[in-house]
């Protein structure tokens, strides 16, 4: 990825466009202020394409000059920890920010990268036990303004790692131990969205009075904020997340030990993201004793679900997903881009399933394969239900079918993107569509919510809270469309 954003900013210098941004684009400045960088930002791409971005947009004219403005402003500076305050260190990282940024031609770039690449590492990652961890000490990674571990975060923080952990076999243990901290979690509570550390030390869940429960003895119900858990949004994407992070690792590293090991629990979540997805396809008149019920008293409507439960769904073959990826509550419960990741990485763990039977006992063979056979049965229902139900004529489009972000199984459809993946312009990064099927997801581009144009900036926003907002976005607009 980074090799490739290398290669097209060399090849670009000369091709910029005032219109081929599309990003929040006052963020570089808070990627290089900020010591800690994943306080603002989880994922190393975020940084360094917003500052990719910068360099190839209307912020720079076809000669150059405004590239050549950034330059010289010296904004960036060293923003790592020194190395005995780092949380964790990977020779081989190290050595690949040094090998690519030494390569780069713009100096502000190749800074804001080794600030980037290796910030996860840096800042968040706990792992006491090393290499040799026992269960008790597996990695916990952190948000970074929260200490709190999301799982769909943590998938996101070090999925650019991965290549590198052929020649780093410490940072190859850290992944096999986060792969299995999340399988922990999976297994603690499949609707759970972020959870605590479990240590002595770690601060208790703010959200303990959230009127969360699940079904208990003889129709009664039960707290679910049990210890461990840090909130209970659930989200479709949380899921995915974990079999993205597994299948992720196994297809770049080969390695299947993480998937094999004597307590079966890689599986055991496995098995109950199947059952929960395949749970939540259920609609809402059949589904008298929901598995899940989620309240909050909150100042924002997007914060809590209406019931407990959210808006009515009928079901189609979708599976519906509470919250957003923003943690922002659904307006329809099946959230389309949600399904289209859960279709692709049902479809990658039934692979990995196949590829651990000849390893394991024939009765856990026996299960991993029919696994397999369930997750990729769910893959084929629910893709199927996403072309009939989500693929509508919009007026905007004329009579190509476009993607809607939400459908409700009525025929109701929520036309509109979040900045948040997955998203809908998302698709073919998450490998649902290929890049050439790009047109069909062109309403994320025009006049829809949360789509900011202007002469400086094309920036598909996200509603959680006003952080995007229009009274938040337009004065950054007109303050960093003067300075640059």
């Amino acid at each position: 990825m980074v090799l490739s954003v290398t290669s097209f900013l060399e090849k670009n210098k000369t091709k910029r466009k005032s219109s081929s941004i599309c990003g929040i684009f006052w963020a570089p400045k808070s990627c290089l202020r900020e010591r800690s960088l994943s306080s603002r930002f989880y994922n190393m791409p975020r940084c360094l394409g917003v500052a990719a971005l910068l360099l190839l947009s209307g912020a720079a004219g076809a000669d150059g000059t405004a590239h050549r403005r950034i330059r010289d402003s010296d904004f960036c500076h060293d923003g790592r920890p020194s190395v005995a305050q780092r949380n964790f260190v990977s020779k081989a990282v190290d050595e690949a920010i040094d090998a690519i940024a030494s390569n780069m031609s713009d100096p502000d770039l190749a800074c804001i990268f080794r600030n980037t690449l290796p910030n996860t590492l840096d800042t968040t990652v706990t792992f006491p036990g090393g290499a040799q961890s026992s269960d008790d000490s597996l990695p916990f990674v952190i948000t970074g303004d929260i200490t709190a571990m999301w799982l769909r975060d943590s998938m996101n923080q070090v999925l650019p790692y991965i290549p590198f952990a052929k020649d780093d076999a410490t940072l190859q243990g850290m992944l096999k131990g986060l792969i299995a901290r999340q399988a922990q979690q999976v297994n603690l509570d499949a609707y759970a969205n972020a959870f605590t550390s479990g240590s002595p030390a770690s601060p208790p869940s703010p959200h303990t009075d959230d009127q969360t429960t699940s079904p208990g003895f003889l129709g009664t119900r039960v707290d679910a904020m049990v210890p461990g858990i840090f909130e209970r949004k659930y989200e479709l994407d949380s899921l995915c997340a974990f079999l993205k992070l597994s299948r992720t690792y196994y297809e770049q590293l080969g390695d299947t030990s993480p998937f094999v090991k004597d307590d079966g629990e890689w599986i055991s979540a496995v098995q109950r993201v199947v059952e929960v997805m395949a749970y939540m396809q259920t609609g809402t008149a059949e589904d008298t004793d929901p598995e899940y019920l989620f309240q909050r008293q909150a100042l924002e409507p997007t914060d809590t679900l209406s019931h407990g439960i959210g808006n009515p769904a009928r079901g189609v073959g979708l599976i519906k997903s509470a919250f957003r990826p923003s943690d922002d509550a659904t307006t329809l419960p099946f959230l389309v881009p949600a399904n289209a990741m859960a279709v692709v990485e049902l479809q990658h763990v039934a692979d990995l399933l196949n590829a651990i039977v000849p390893s394991l006992a024939s009765a856990d063979a026996r299960a991993a394969s029919s696994l397999a056979e369930e997750a990729e049965a769910l893959a084929s229902t629910v893709d199927k239900a996403i072309k009939q139900e989500a693929l509508v004529n919009h007026p905007i489009a004329g009579s190509e079918p476009l993607f809607a972000y939400e459908v409700d199984g009525f025929g109701n459809h929520l036309f509109m993107d979040d900045a948040n993946v997955p998203s809908l312009l998302s698709l073919p990064y998450l490998g649902y569509v290929d890049a050439g099927e790009i047109p069909i997801l062109r309403v994320a581009r025009q006049a829809l919510p949360f789509v900011v144009t202007h002469e400086l900036v094309r920036s598909v926003c996200f509603c959680h809270f006003h952080f995007c907002g229009f009274d938040q976005m337009m004065p950054r607009i007109k303050e960093h469309g003067r300075q640059y």
